[in-house]
């Protein structure tokens, strides 16, 4: 699949790759649904005014080095420029850099967009044949990103992916977090997105099994 904004912005002098859950789901045979670029040598500037030629191109709420796109034929992009830091985002920043920072080691993969090459620095290409979510290995806690037991289970339930033990136990340790830290909207929508799941099942056992179901149950059935 070509993307005539990655096109241009190569054109312009940029690295472009795409990475994460679109890259594991065409291994998967699946087509993907969102798409993530990571973008070098370009700042945020630049990409604003080079992607609004092809859609709606405004800074991302969340992100403070990344844009999103929307547009006609491929939905809602987001393209960032490589995360360095917490909160720090540079152009000339690294590949390697940006994905010590994704959650799962089958989300931590990299297509080349001119060259084609597919960047695999952890034991993403083989989580994914095997089915497996690995924490990524640079992450001992869940202080990064406390929704991922939500993630997980949502992933089971879609995609029957396993999860690893070093990974059940990390999201056994942290799983209070996740309430102290996300609002119940957010909850409640990650656990519809569970429940709606052709195999929700397998996600709910996850959750039966961290001793967390029941209080995520009585947050969806309690909140608007």
């Amino acid at each position: 699949m070509t993307f005539p904004f990655i096109d241009k912005l190569i054109d312009s002098g940029a690295d472009c790759f795409l990475f994460g859950g679109a890259v594991r789901d065409d291994m998967l045979g699946i087509i993907p649904t969102d798409y993530d670029f990571i973008v070098r040598n370009l700042r945020v500037e630049q990409l604003l005014g080079i992607c609004s030629n092809f859609g709606v191109a405004l800074s991302h709420k969340y992100i403070p080095g990344a844009i999103r796109l929307h547009t006609t034929d491929f939905g809602v992009v987001d393209i960032s420029i490589p995360k360095v830091g917490d909160g720090e985002y540079v152009p000339d920043g690294s590949i390697a850099t940006h994905l010590t920072f994704i959650d799962f080691t089958m989300n931590c993969i990299a297509r080349n967009m001119k060259t084609l090459n597919i960047y695999s620095p952890y034991s993403g290409m083989e989580d994914i044949q095997n089915k497996k979510m690995v924490l990524n290995p640079h992450q001992s806690s869940l202080r990064f990103s406390t929704i991922l037991p939500l993630r997980a289970a949502r992933f089971m339930s879609t995609l029957g992916f396993t999860i690893d033990e070093r990974t059940r136990e990390i999201f056994h340790r942290d799983k209070e977090m996740m309430f102290d830290t996300i609002p119940a909207d957010r909850l409640k929508y990650e656990m519809y997105r569970i429940l709606t799941a052709n195999n929700y099942q397998i996600g709910i056992t996850l959750l039966e099994e961290l001793d967390i179901l029941k209080q995520l149950l009585i947050i969806y059935n309690t909140h608007d």
